[in-house]
């Protein structure tokens, strides 16, 4: 069976295929501006930025010896505490006078106990010989490590301190530029479609 399409048909098929493009092309331009939005928020705050329930940490200390060497970058998962179980490796705000409220990485080395109906873990870094002083709390669990991103700690090895800032910044300026870009050029669409109407309400 052989099927003609007239030239109205291919207009309309065309119109709504730039129609979905330009609705998908919204939806990703919304979710990286969301993002950004989650990430500058979170910044502010002193806390991890977490996408779509995900983090990026960088290991600062050797603390977990060859596991987490200096320099990775890992992936971390958000959790509820329940879920968190002995020799899982999770990451909290660690509640130790040296480095309190900052992102600490460690392996949960007991089963999690309740303190005031409370969850805590006892945590221990691998290089580390004894448990950490302070237990971690449920209520500043990050998330629970995934892996280790290899092509990341690749890619920052290959740029100084100030190249990867540029970079950053070149790209979040950039993604900026596209959705002002996008939304002035949504804007000229709707004024010309309105200018063409009242065209044709003044011509009848």
């Amino acid at each position: 069976m052989n099927l003609k399409f007239d030239g109205n048909s291919r207009k309309k098929a065309a119109k709504i295929a730039k129609a979905v493009c330009s609705g998908a092309w919204w939806i990703v331009l919304i979710l990286i501006a969301a993002m950004m939005l989650s990430i500058f928020s979170a910044k502010i705050k002193g806390r991890v930025p977490s996408v779509f329930g995900y983090s990026v940490l960088n290991i600062v200390t050797g603390s977990m010896g060859e596991e987490m060497p200096v320099g990775s970058y890992i992936l971390v998962k958000k959790v509820a505490p329940e879920e968190i179980k002995e020799n899982d490796i999770i990451c909290f705000y660690s509640t130790d006078p040296s480095i309190y409220g900052m992102p600490n990485t460690h392996r949960v080395v007991e089963p999690p106990i309740l303190v005031d109906g409370k969850i805590e873990f006892v945590t221990k870094g691998d290089a580390a010989e004894k448990p950490d002083a302070q237990n971690a709390k449920g209520e500043n669990l990050i998330g629970i490590y995934v892996t280790r991103i290899g092509w990341l700690e690749s890619f920052t090895a290959a740029l100084d301190g100030g190249a990867m800032i540029g970079l950053i910044v070149g790209l979040e300026g950039g993604i900026i530029v596209m959705i002002i870009f996008s939304v002035i050029k949504s804007k000229k669409k709707k004024d010309v479609g309105s200018d063409s109407a009242a065209d044709d309400t003044v011509n009848n």
